[in-house]
This record gives structure tokens, C-alpha cells and sequence, in this order.
């Protein structure tokens, strides 16, 4: 897996350096492009000038003053991204580097280190012995003698429980105002009379 984190962090910075080489080729082109046409206008601007022009001089001045300007500033820029492609790859260097190292330290926290249990050559394994729990000897139950007998129930029956004697409260006599109080007593009430019903006739035999 480091292995190959490292080879996409590769590849990555490759893709930086050729990303910074086409920059620095299009700058160079197109100083290279606006030289040659100032070189061109100044081409022009003499042919079409006379012979016995004061401002001759100066106009190859300036343009020998632009041309120098010119390549001054393109060789900073050049300068400027070298240094650039330079630190971006330095720094790219050491971020992998770090990278890979806390991977590595990942995995081997990870890993549980295992025990050497191999035995030596010629050995036999041996299996941890393990106590067993001592059991008591079990004793003999004592057997009963064969004359005895349980003893007998008698057929005589028990003796009826006797009642217990409960004491009721003698009651009290009511007094004239609670037997005003009471309500009076409802009749009895009458059975309901049974409808009889007749008897059905008989309906009449026909004549033969």
C-alpha cells in the first residue's frame, strides 16, 4: 500500500513538472512573438523613413531600450518559475516523505506482534496440565433391617372437632324516633297469572 502511495505521489509531481514546463514555454513564446513585432514595425517605420531623419536615432534607441527590457523581463519570469517548479517539488518531496512515514507508522501499530511458539526441532508439544478435582469416595447408605416394619395406623376414628362458642352482642332497642324513621313495609308481591289458552278445535270431518 506505501508502495503504492508513493508511486501515485510520483506521478503527481511529474504532472506538476511538465504543467510548469508549457507555462514556462508559452511565456518564451510570447516574448519571442512581441520582439519580433516590434522588430517588424521598426523595419517598417525605416523603410518608410527618409534618409535625413533627426528621429532616426532616438527610434533605434528605444526600440534597442524595449528590445533589452524585453528580454530582461523574460529572463525574471523564466528565473521566477524555475524557482517555483523548484520549491513546488521540494515541497512536494518532503509532503510524500511524510506521508509514507506516518502510513508506515500506521501499519506497524496495527500489526499485533505474535509469540514464537514453534517448538525446537525434535521437540514434542507439550499441553499445560491441568489439576483435576479430587472426588471423595462414595460411602455405602446404610440398609434398613429387614424385620422392621412401619408402624401401624390405628382404625379407631378421631374425635369430632368441638364447636367454638361465639358470644353475640345482645341488641339494641331502637327508640320511637328511629322507628318513625324506617320505611314502611312494601306488600308482598302477587305471583303473575298464567293465561290458559283453549283448546283447539277440531276442524270437521268431510263427508265420504
Amino acid at each position: 500500500m506505501g508502495e503504492t502511495m508513493a508511486i501515485g505521489l510520483a506521478c503527481f509531481l511529474a504532472g506538476l513538472a511538465g504543467l510548469a514546463g508549457v507555462l514556462v514555454g508559452a511565456a518564451i513564446v510570447w516574448r519571442l512573438g512581441l520582439g519580433r513585432t516590434v522588430g517588424e514595425m521598426s523595419t517598417e517605420d525605416r523603410a518608410r523613413a527618409p534618409d535625413g531623419d533627426p528621429l532616426l536615432p532616438e527610434i533605434h534607441n528605444l526600440l534597442r531600450q524595449h528590445r533589452e527590457a524585453t528580454a530582461k523581463a523574460h529572463a525574471g519570469t523564466r528565473e521566477m518559475l524555475s524557482q517555483w517548479h523548484t520549491q513546488q517539488q521540494h515541497g512536494l518531496a518532503a509532503f510524500a516523505a511524510a506521508q509514507v512515514a506516518l502510513l508506515d507508522d500506521f501499519l506497524k501499530s496495527q500489526t499485533v506482534p505474535r509469540a514464537d511458539v514453534t517448538p525446537p526441532a525434535g521437540a514434542t508439544p507439550t499441553t499445560p496440565s491441568v489439576p483435576r478435582p479430587s472426588l471423595a469416595p462414595m460411602q455405602p447408605r446404610p440398609s434398613a433391617a429387614p424385620s422392621a416394619r412401619p408402624p401401624e395406623l390405628s382404625s379407631k376414628p378421631l374425635a369430632a372437632p368441638a364447636p367454638a362458642a361465639i358470644e353475640e352482642a345482645p341488641a339494641r332497642e331502637l327508640s320511637d324516633a328511629e322507628i318513625d324513621a324506617l320505611p314502611p313495609d312494601l306488600p308482598a308481591r302477587a305471583p303473575p297469572r298464567r293465561r290458559v289458552l283453549p283448546a283447539p278445535k277440531s276442524p270437521a270431518m268431510r263427508r265420504l
